[in-house]
């Protein structure tokens, strides 16, 4: 269990920054287990504890992230604004008693990177469609501007794919470090350009919490393609999250950082034994990695959704398994595609068409997602492990059983070709319309609360 000796200094690391200081009188007790935990618990506990400043009245700071909470970092911390104002990554600001005074445009490294971004983002928009421009920005580098459909990649477990993720990460160090292997770079230069790489990359999308999560990931996924055995993907998770929190305390509420570090710890602990158990049903070795790793981050993760949104997928494992080939082309021509000509993204539109393709067809089943509490979550997925550790085919088909029942729509439907088609008052219970057009970014329903669908508006 060596892996595991960071664990309870990443521990005491969030819980300082969540509940406070007084978490630190917790520390003797790990006396009994090891007399160095009690130094490395409190010594972690104590740098949060330094670490978790609260904002002065005035400072000037820099955009790090300007989406719908404007995140400006200070010195020692990143504080959230409320503000209908948006600036560009990397804009220097004034801020006052919480609200923005003065400011002034990105430069050096961070002009750099928005021109990037704002000359990718012109070529995406000239030479592909629609799920190109909602797929290849946000993957590549990390920019959503063009995209409409984010609640349709979060209903069907793909949102990771929507923007920049772990797995994007993992796929940059990854082919580096794989690459730099067969040119016959040694150990040490393999690992230094990996890291540089990742480096480089997470500099260019910007300090977003969604990157600087993903590098962890990418730090894990690093450690195990390396097969180090001073660095094992357990130690790396946790050294990994212990420096975030301490770079970025405000993560420690985040529930993104909790879905992240969830999903990595899943793929570390259960994505061995989900193998084992997968490999009965005799299916080709690659389809039975993809389903191990899909369901490994999906029973670590899904509780944690259930008490943040109330609801989960029932579609998520198998839509990552389905696009699970997709995506590292994407990745990895995505971003060779950014320093060269426009055409070159042609290759790329297919892997994105593929992964829209699969989000929008799975949204369209009538039971995507279902209510559920945390507890459910737990309960369904303990049966669903215990029967593929005792009968893998017959619980896989009572699965499969399950949610081909739950897909069949026992509602009235009614077809009609256009709005202007729907009647005043329909007797029906779902309404589906045949025109093409661009999608709408919310739900329609009539007057009369029948939702409306249009399966071929993209």
């Amino acid at each position: 269990m060596r892996e595991l000796r960071l664990l309870p200094a990443f521990a005491m690391v969030w819980a300082v920054l969540l509940w406070g200081p007084w978490v630190l009188l917790a520390a003797p007790l790990a006396w009994c287990w090891s007399r160095g935990q009690v130094v490395l618990m409190a010594t972690a506990g104590l740098a949060a504890v330094l670490r978790d400043v609260p904002a002065p009245e005035s400072y000037v700071g820099t955009v790090v992230s300007s989406g719908k909470v404007l995140e400006v970092a200070r010195p020692g911390a990143v504080d959230a604004l409320f503000t209908d104002e948006r600036f560009p990554d990397g804009t220097r600001v004034v801020v006052e008693h919480g609200v923005i005074t003065a400011h002034a445009p990105p430069e050096g490294w961070w002009a750099f990177a928005g021109a990037v971004k704002e000359h990718f983002r012109a070529k995406v928009a000239a030479h592909t469609g629609a799920a190109g421009q909602n797929l290849i920005p946000a993957m590549v580098l990390g920019d959503t501007e063009l995209q409409s459909h984010s609640e349709l990649y979060a209903d069907t477990g793909l949102s990771h794919l929507s923007a920049v993720s772990g797995s994007n990460i993992s796929i940059v160090t990854t082919t580096v470090f794989v690459a730099a292997r067969l040119l016959g770079a040694g150990p040490k230069l393999q690992v230094g350009l990996a890291l540089s790489a990742m480096a480089f990359f997470v500099g260019l999308v910007g300090p977003e919490p969604s990157v600087l999560r993903a590098s962890v990931t990418g730090l894990v996924g690093l450690a195990a393609v390396a097969n180090s055995a001073r660095m094992q993907p357990a130690h790396a998770l946790c050294l990994g999250g212990i420096f975030l929190l301490l770079y970025r305390p405000d993560l420690a509420t985040n529930f993104g950082f909790a879905l992240s570090m969830a999903a990595t710890a899943g793929l570390i602990a259960l994505f061995p034994a989900l193998y084992r158990m997968l490999a009965p049903l005799r299916l080709p070795d690659v389809v039975t990695r993809a389903l191990a790793v899909a369901m490994a981050a999906d029973i670590a993760t899904l509780p944690l959704v259930a008490a943040m949104t109330g609801r989960v997928s029932l579609v998520s494992v198998l839509a990552n398994v389905l696009v699970a080939p997709a995506a590292p082309p994407l990745t990895v021509l995505g971003l060779a595609s950014v320093a060269l000509p426009g055409p070159v993204l042609n290759l790329v539109e297919p892997f994105a068409w593929w992964i829209h393709t699969v989000a929008v067809t799975l949204d369209g089943l009538p039971l995507t997602t279902v209510a559920a509490a945390p507890a459910t979550v737990v309960l369904v997925y303990g049966w669903i492990v215990a029967g593929l550790a005792w009968r893998p085919r017959a619980t896989v088909g009572i699965v499969a059983v399950v949610l081909v029942a739950a897909s069949v729509d026992s509602r009235t439907v009614l077809t009609v070709p256009t709005d202007e088609d729907i009647p005043a008052h329909p007797a029906a219970e779902k309404i589906v319309v045949l025109e093409k057009g661009p999608a709408h970014d919310y739900p329609s329903v009539t007057k009369d609360g029948i939702p409306v669908e249009y399966p071929h508006r993209r």
